[in-house]
């Protein structure tokens, strides 16, 4: 008889511990695209769930089998219009785009004459899909 409450306190003890963590959210930010000469933040879900029709916030690699060329290229829109663009052929660069899901957060910087010089990309349940 002692064993069968010592069960039914332990499981008693998880269960509570399980229903506390699911009943707590977890954390959420949707940074909103911000967009300057050079660089470019933002998540794609806030970009998308946004108010304003106006801005996004992406990046694609594209291979043409004509040149054997892979490019990656960028490109940002705010609320207020102002846009950056950038490529790159660098397979660093285009690795790191490659990587992007429904729920990244970018950050690019360019040269400021449309070459990407850094691209992160966050992968995260912060930023909702």
């Amino acid at each position: 008889m002692k064993s069968n409450q010592v069960s039914i306190k332990t499981f008693g003890a998880t269960g509570l511990l399980l229903l506390s963590a699911a009943a707590q959210a977890g954390t959420v930010t949707n940074p909103s695209v911000i967009v300057s000469d050079v660089y470019a933040t933002g998540s794609l879900a806030a970009a998308r769930n946004s108010p304003d029709a106006t801005q996004y916030i992406e990046c694609t690699s594209e291979a043409n089998s004509v040149s054997s060329q892979v490019v990656a290229q960028c490109m940002a829109r705010d609320s207020a219009g102002a846009r950056l663009e950038c490529s790159s052929t660098d397979p660093n660069i285009i690795a790191v785009v490659q990587s992007i899901s429904s729920s990244s957060y970018l950050s690019i910087t360019t040269d400021g004459r449309g070459k990407c010089l850094h691209v992160l990309v966050a992968n995260s349940s912060r930023f909702l899909p």
